[in-house]
């Protein structure tokens, strides 16, 4: 575990995602050899160009953070919800889903939708919903719940409008609601919306039928008769 001193230096790093190594030696006086280690120490996380520091995988360094005792409310203050959509569109790629981030629909209705994935060969989609909340609230958990069954109504009723945009959908044949959070979340389902945190959703996707089944989950159709691809 990291020393405070540690903490800080990489609690500010995380916030300014590209930062000098001068700044960070005036703010906290430390010399060359202990930034030096503690930024090799971090390698999987930032890398360092000349004398830029540069936060190459901010969610990662944010749950050793985490890890190490830094608290919620601060780690979450250095995250954006972009954090949680790249590292949610990196894991479903690597178990081969496609995937689009940002699903928008302006007209004849208004949603968006961070990250929607489809697995091909089953044609069973998710629709995720990213949280970097440090208050991790039931009634707010439950509040986001029914804005993600919002989209996904409005998703049906405009179903082919959005499947001319995003061609992801031309594999998909039914889909999940799913809210992503920072920590683990105090509300597990809510009117068929489920809720993972960051840290259990490469386990989620390796054993997806399981959980879904385990929960009751029920895959939503988006249309009742599919065109074949």
């Amino acid at each position: 575990m990291g020393s405070p001193l540690e903490k800080e230096i990489l609690l500010r790093i995380l916030k300014s995602r590209r930062i000098l190594v001068d700044e960070v030696q005036a703010a906290y006086g430390v010399v060359d050899d202990v930034l030096d280690k503690l930024l090799g120490d971090n390698r999987d996380f930032i890398t360092v160009n000349g004398r830029m520091i540069i936060v190459d995988k901010p969610l990662e360094l944010a749950l050793k953070l985490l890890d190490q005792g830094v608290s919620v409310k601060r780690v979450s203050e250095a995250l954006e919800w972009r954090d949680f959509e790249k590292l949610a569109s990196t894991i479903m790629s690597g178990h081969g889903y496609i995937v689009e981030t940002n699903v928008f629909l302006s007209s004849p209705v208004r949603f968006e939708i961070d990250v929607v994935g489809v697995d091909p060969v089953s044609r069973l989609g998710i629709l995720v919903d990213c949280k970097h909340w440090s208050h991790n609230t039931r009634w707010r958990l439950i509040e986001a719940g029914a804005r993600q069954i919002e989209r996904l109504g409005k998703l049906i009723s405009h179903y082919e409008h959005v499947r001319s945009r995003y061609r992801v959908f031309d594999y998909m044949r039914e889909a999940i609601p799913l809210i992503l959070t920072l920590q683990t979340p105090v509300v597990r389902v809510y009117e068929n919306v489920l809720y993972v945190s960051i840290r259990e959703f490469n386990d989620f996707l390796n054993n997806i039928r399981y959980v879904i089944e385990s929960f009751n989950i029920r895959p939503v159709k988006l249309v009742q008769e599919r065109d074949s691809l």
